[in-house]
């Protein structure tokens, strides 16, 4: 049979399984590179993990998993960790504190983002996941594409430009195409 733990673990996994796009992008974004951000993720879910019994149910989880990111960020940045920081300590406090009101428009944008992501082209992903996922250099990129760096770099403007105009008119309820 189940036990109480593993109810909580439970809801606790349903909850970060919904969430976790949203801190991770609050992470990332504050963050010189993406292997310092999955180090300060593992950090602050673990943290969330030993700490959830003090969340308050009735408040916004993503909401609450960011404000542990947000001391876990801090203390990245006051041990000097790895590189050099991208901001000021004081601009570093300000974005962390201008961030918390623009928490929940991260989910409604991952969702449209998703959505718009489904409808390009196969090429078009590709050149996504090269550049975004695997954190290819353009010059590599054009190289293995044998485009001009000019011309990918429209290739990429243009796609960007699509996803743009797609995450906006989704946000707003019209339906998208591209």
């Amino acid at each position: 049979m189940f036990d109480s733990r593993d109810k909580v673990n439970a809801v606790f996994a349903r909850l970060y399984a919904k969430h976790h796009k949203t801190i991770y992008s609050f992470i990332i974004s504050l963050l010189p590179s993406a292997s310092d951000a999955d180090d300060v993720m593992q950090e602050t879910i673990l943290t969330m993990c030993h700490k959830f019994d003090e969340y308050d149910h009735g408040k916004n989880f993503a909401a609450w998993g960011v404000g542990v990111a947000r001391n876990k960020i801090l203390k990245f940045y006051e041990k000097g960790q790895r590189r050099k920081a991208l901001f000021s300590e004081e601009s570093l406090r300000i974005l962390l504190e201008r961030s918390t009101p623009v928490i929940h428009h991260f989910e409604e944008r991952f969702l449209a983002l998703e959505v718009c992501l489904r409808k390009l082209k196969e090429p078009e992903k590709n050149l996504l996941k090269e550049r975004f996922v695997n954190n290819e250099k353009i010059v590599a990129i054009a190289k293995q594409q044998e485009k001009s760096l000019d011309a990918l770099y429209k290739t990429y403007s243009r796609i960007l430009k699509k996803l743009k105009l797609c995450i906006q008119s989704n946000l707003s309820g019209k339906k998208a195409t591209l």
